[in-house]
């Protein structure tokens, strides 16, 4: 997870954090995607940052990280893919979006610097 500035943010980044509005009321849920239509939402409301998830960080512990941090950070990526896709037992078509997405990740960690 890392703190970025609203201004650098990308469609399709995952927030690590709820965002509270200043009352306390959850305007956006931890786990819900960026679109574009929501950062701009929040750039009006005058929010400066975002806490997003560092999938790509997940992913290179879990390749390259000690015994006992890759089987953490394998544990923690695949309860990612699983509330995202659905458990194992999820129909054909999620199961499928899983381990795609479980490559391409991998994949980008392994060609990572």
């Amino acid at each position: 997870m890392k703190s970025i500035p609203l201004k650098d943010a990308r469609p399709g980044m995952v927030l690590n954090r709820q965002i509270e509005d200043s009352l306390g009321r959850t305007l956006v849920a931890a786990g819900e995607k960026l679109s574009p239509e929501l950062i701009r939402v929040l750039m009006r409301r005058g929010y400066a940052e975002v806490e997003i998830r560092d999938d790509a960080a997940l992913v290179r512990g879990a390749i390259h990280g000690a015994a006992e941090d890759a089987s953490a950070g394998t544990d923690q990526l695949r309860a990612e893919l699983d509330a995202r896709f659905g458990p194992p037992s999820a129909d054909e078509y999620r199961q499928m979006l899983c381990r795609a997405a479980w490559r391409v990740l991998s994949e980008r960690m392994q060609a990572a610097p």
